[in-house]
């Protein structure tokens, strides 16, 4: 379990380093403000998500594709995590760190910034 949670760690703080890696200051800025709303503020983001819209269209419809394939990733990682062995998770885990690693870097090569991110 210790392993598997480190691996997990990895994955959800990696976009942070990629972001730092590969993404000028003004990007990354972008990305902190469209991966930081909170719940609480959920009137202020739809006003800020129809303002913004037409000023940052690739940030703010970035997590129209975003979010059905989180629901999905989260459903299948439940169902791994049920059945299948430490090791098998651990493997796939890194198989696909490195995959979204070489897609985050692929994508910022085709100049979309902090979206290639999401």
């Amino acid at each position: 379990m210790t392993s598997q949670s480190l691996v997990k760690h990895l994955l959800t703080e990696g976009n942070k380093l990629i972001l730092s890696w590969f993404s000028p200051l003004q990007d990354q800025g972008g990305y902190a403000l469209a991966v930081n709303y909170d719940i609480v503020f959920q009137p202020i983001k739809e006003t800020i998500r129809s303002y913004f819209s037409g000023t940052l269209p690739d940030i703010t419809t970035a997590p129209i594709w975003h979010l059905p394939i989180l629901a999905v990733n989260d459903g299948l990682e439940a169902f791994l995590a049920s059945v299948a062995l430490p090791q098998d998770i651990n493997n796939w885990m890194v198989l696909f760190t490195m995959i979204y690693i070489a897609s985050a870097i692929a994508l910022y090569q085709f100049e979309l910034g902090d979206t290639a991110l999401i």
